[in-house]
């Protein structure tokens, strides 16, 4: 019966997040329309350099993670597939996705800070 429970409310829990996941994705998308509206389409060059450098540094980032890691975190990330169907793509246990998404979050964020010589 508790197993039950648990899955039941697991869920839930994992359905309110995906909701408010998208709740925020949709009234960002509607602010950046607003902000598209207002300021001019085309990129000054300083931004375009700005958006080339910050791109390239995040590949190399990427590029210097072990496999592992960055596998997951581009499959989540970028691809916005859930834990179950990195687990199902990779062939690895569900619990060993999610650890290897929370370390591989923690490396990109020490390394992006380190690049931006923020931290150690």
């Amino acid at each position: 019966m508790t197993t039950w429970l648990y899955r039941i409310t697991e869920r839930v829990a994992r359905q309110s997040r995906r909701k408010d996941r998208f709740r925020r994705w949709f009234s960002r998308a509607r602010q950046f329309d607003i902000e598209d509206a207002i300021a001019p389409t085309r990129l000054t060059p300083v931004d375009d350099l700005e958006r080339r450098q910050s791109t390239a540094a995040c590949y190399r980032i990427l590029d210097g993670m072990p496999d592992k890691y960055r596998s997951v975190l581009i499959l989540f990330e970028l691809e916005e597939l859930s834990g179950e169907e990195i687990a199902a793509l990779t062939g690895l246990k569900l619990a060993t996705v999610w650890v290897h998404l929370h370390r591989a979050r923690a490396r990109f964020l020490t390394n992006m800070k380190r690049a931006a010589g923020r931290g150690p």
